[in-house]
């Protein structure tokens, strides 16, 4: 069963749900009270505050919690009112979130009582049995490798959890397409006999496809940072096999040149065909950078500091940052006022630092970078 039967199966448990669902109570439609306080009964196979993101009833509250006597003045709340139709759906909601998870037998109701400060909405669950994971058995490859069936979201003795199964299988595409196979997909399949109700089988189905490995290499979008740059700060190299994580880091890798607004690396992935020619389109950034400051202190009188950095200094994406930063300026001035510290000698006279750093992105491998101050 594949991702569209996974919609097709949930949609039905909703409009199951929608059907068996009690109607809420003739106070909670006649009423609009704010709501006070929001309670899940029943709850004990999950965190409550997961199924709270997952509804949208909530409770009136104080937005600034720092100012607390402001709301206490009505001031900053954020009153919440009761709606029947939003209750009923948020009802409705919690089924359908146990089902997904594996609790198909669960049934949740919705109540309102009344106290001093509005109405507390109620929502009672019974979680019922969860239908258990017996097996899951891959098929589609005659030995899968350990490494890309291992450690998967869904286990056998889980709960039949179509998110954590839904998760599983996006795990394993991106696993076989990190070991060559570009176009690979799997499909998810689930049995629960009649019989046993409470247990189940899952399969996954492997169709790995052809095996690619990296064709030939366009670059475009580059002005003056030179085409062999961007090459060289690929993780891959023309005939190597297709990887979806070296893609990733040869981006990650473009972006820490620190000269490019946006890098995109689009493999072009043909059917029948076993060579993924690669585009690769970058937008340089400024490659100049001027920052200039000033600042005031007792100890220092008046400072000043500069910056300018080249981002392509010399060409290949070099790396030159210059800074200087000078002090003690103005203090006969500033000695007349208040707060500034009394200083003789030495320390009246003006000080400063200059300081380069140069830094070359490239140094015998993409994963290393050759760095000098002075």
């Amino acid at each position: 069963m594949g991702r569209p039967a996974l919609r097709v199966v949930a949609l039905l448990a909703m409009l199951a749900a929608a059907l068996a669902a009690r109607p809420v109570d003739a106070q909670v439609v006649n009423d609009s009270a704010r709501i006070a306080d929001v309670e899940l009964r029943g709850v004990n196979a999950f965190d409550e505050d997961l199924l709270r993101a997952s509804i949208v009833t909530s409770e009136s509250r104080c937005s600034v919690t720092a100012l607390a006597p402001l709301c206490w003045l009505g001031l900053g709340r954020e009153d919440q009112y009761v709606d029947p139709r939003v209750i009923e759906a948020d009802a409705l909601r919690l089924r359908v979130f146990y089902y997904e998870r594996g609790y198909r037998e669960a049934v949740v109701t919705a109540d309102t009582t009344r106290t001093g400060d509005g109405l507390v909405v109620e929502f009672r669950i019974d979680e019922g049995r969860p239908v258990l994971v017996d097996t899951i058995t891959f098929s589609g490859l005659d030995d899968p490798p350990d490494d890309v069936v291992s450690d998967l979201p869904l286990r056998a003795g889980m709960p039949l959890d179509l998110v954590a199964a839904e998760a599983t299988r996006d795990t394993l595409t991106m696993r076989l397409r990190d070991r060559g196979y570009a176009a690979a997909d799997v499909l998810t399949s689930y049995f629960i006999p009649r019989e046993q109700p409470d247990h189940s089988s899952v399969e996954f189905e492997l169709i790995p496809g052809d095996r690619y490995r990296f064709g030939t290499v366009t670059v475009e979008g580059n002005v003056a940072v030179d085409s062999s740059v961007v090459r060289r700060m690929l993780g891959f190299r023309t005939g190597d096999v297709y990887s979806r994580r070296a893609l990733l880091e040869s981006q990650r890798n473009l972006f820490s040149l620190d000269v490019f607004r946006h890098a995109e690396i689009v493999p072009d992935i043909q059917p029948f065909d076993t060579v993924a020619d690669v585009t690769v389109r970058v937008i340089e950034g400024d490659l100049h950078r001027v920052r200039v400051g000033f600042g005031l202190s007792t100890a220092d009188y008046l400072n000043a500091e500069a910056r300018w950095a080249s981002l392509n200094f010399l060409g290949r994406a070099r790396r030159l940052e210059l800074r200087g930063r000078v002090s003690n300026l103005l203090t006969a001035p500033l000695d007349l006022v208040p707060f500034f510290e009394e200083i003789d000698g030495v320390y009246r006279q003006v000080a400063g630092a200059v300081n380069a750093d140069f830094r070359q992105p490239w140094f015998f491998s993409a994963r290393n970078t050759f760095g000098a101050g002075l």
